[in-house]
């Protein structure tokens, strides 16, 4: 009976293991994105699961319209949205001239 209660203990033992180091963050994560997606109102700047950055400019109750640039509206899927951007965030994203390359001339 020693060897059998050994392993269910250590059986109890790997479950909670399991549930505190896989079940619970991903729980926090599908938390955090649905309201983050339930929170959108336009004229937020997001970035989508895709990768593609644009301002909300309209939302339903399961798509939102993007302007990826201006005049360019694309329909999303809600749950395509990632996450919002800060505007801190994208101070360090601009995109210039590679340096140490002279520009053509």
């Amino acid at each position: 009976m020693g060897q059998g209660a050994q392993s269910l203990l250590f059986l109890l033992f790997m479950v909670a293991i399991f549930y505190f180091v896989l079940v619970r963050p991903q729980q926090r994560r599908v938390k955090r994105h649905q309201e983050v997606v339930a929170a959108l109102q336009p004229g937020d700047e997001v970035v989508t699961i895709g990768g593609l950055y644009g301002y909300v400019k309209s939302l339903d109750e399961d798509t939102v319209h993007l302007e990826a640039a201006p005049g360019i509206i694309l329909r999303f899927a809600r749950s395509a949205v990632r996450e919002k951007v800060s505007p801190s965030e994208l101070a360090g994203s601009e995109v210039g001239e590679p340096e140490g390359r002279d520009s053509p001339a």
